[in-house]
């Protein structure tokens, strides 16, 4: 078996911790990466219910804290430890300060507009496990003939990022045709979905 775990972006932006776990908060704490947040409590916790077995390839995938979320499972040994984690994918997400072990293959998509995956105030490492791609927000658009030019929340969108993640499906960059086939595995056959509602 093969597992796709897909994690969510910032729902709460409230400034004073709530009662969801995928709040501005938690994004605080997982910037730090001082203490584990409440949203990966929760996440390991619908892994193992899921039936994920030691061994079992894993990718994490997740757009904005959802990415931050993926990448700092990946960097962390305990999880490692219970959960054999092949691939990470994010979009718009700061991660380049969490240290992803090369056993790790990462695929980060950025907008040049969008201002979050810059948070961190580094760019990506350049490592054989981990292609960047940054992309403008409004290229899928353009073909689209839509001619506004994106805002900055705009271009932070999922619905942008999706757009640029099918642009992303059909490159030719070698960098990123090999990444794929870490990736492609986990994207073909029969398999089943699974939603989990988490709280704090």
């Amino acid at each position: 078996s093969r597992w796709v775990v897909q994690i969510p972006g910032t729902q709460d932006w409230s400034p004073t911790r709530t009662s969801n776990p995928v709040d501005l908060t938690s994004n605080v704490h997982l910037m730090t990466q001082e203490q584990q947040t409440a949203l990966q409590r929760q996440v390991a916790k619908a892994m193992s219910a899921a039936g994920i077995q030691p061994g079992d390839p894993v990718m994490l995938t997740g757009h904005s804290q959802g990415g931050i979320a993926a990448a700092s499972f990946a960097a962390d040994p305990a999880f490692l430890e219970r959960f054999t984690v092949t691939a990470v994918v994010t979009g718009g997400s700061p991660i380049a300060r969490i240290d992803i072990p090369d056993s790790v293959s990462v695929l980060s998509v950025e907008h040049t507009q969008d201002p979050v995956p810059m948070l961190d105030g580094r760019d990506n490492p350049a490592k054989s496990n981990w292609v960047t791609v940054k992309a403008e927000a409004d290229a899928q658009a353009i073909t689209r003939s839509t001619q506004q030019a994106p805002t900055p929340a705009d271009a932070h969108s999922t619905v942008r990022y999706e757009d640029t993640g099918e642009l992303v499906d059909s490159s030719s960059d070698p960098n990123v045709a090999g990444l794929r086939t870490t990736i492609d595995p986990f994207l073909h056959g029969e398999g089943t979905v699974t939603r989990w509602q988490i709280s704090g």
